[in-house]
């Protein structure tokens, strides 16, 4: 999967992309900055965002969220300190990770999403621990 990589925390940003890339995954970015990603989808075309919800931008991240799966198709796994605050953007994105999370199961949620994407029903229990799928993706 190409998976857009926002997050406004450069160690953490690094540590996400490492994970992803140790899995097999094609990483964009990290970017910290939703113009930034903009610019960056527009020209990669990521499979998934994942996106910080945590980040104080202009536009926000459920509003750039938004715009990838309007302008691009693109939709968004978004991280959250506050998993009710991804909530009034379900219809841009396939779940949310609750933080702090145990970055080894990443990749498990990316697989997650993925199905999810393609189509398929989330798997069953067992899930990712911090992970929640929302049903409109």
């Amino acid at each position: 999967m190409k998976v857009l990589i926002v997050e406004d925390e450069a160690l953490i940003g690094r540590v996400l992309e490492d994970e992803l890339i140790e899995a097999g995954h094609i990483v964009i970015g990290p970017v910290s900055s939703a113009p930034a990603a903009l610019l960056l989808a527009r020209t990669e075309r990521p499979t998934l965002a994942l996106i910080d919800l945590d980040i104080n931008d202009s536009p926000t991240p459920g509003e750039l969220a938004r715009t990838l799966k309007k302008s691009l198709g693109v939709t968004s796994l978004f991280l959250a300190c506050e998993t009710k605050r991804a909530q009034p953007f379900v219809d841009a994105a396939v779940g949310v990770i609750a933080k702090p999370f145990d970055v080894a199961e990443l990749p498990a949620a990316l697989d997650v999403a993925a199905e999810v994407l393609a189509g398929g029903e989330p798997p069953p229990p067992p899930i990712p621990a911090a992970m929640q799928i929302f049903g409109n993706a």
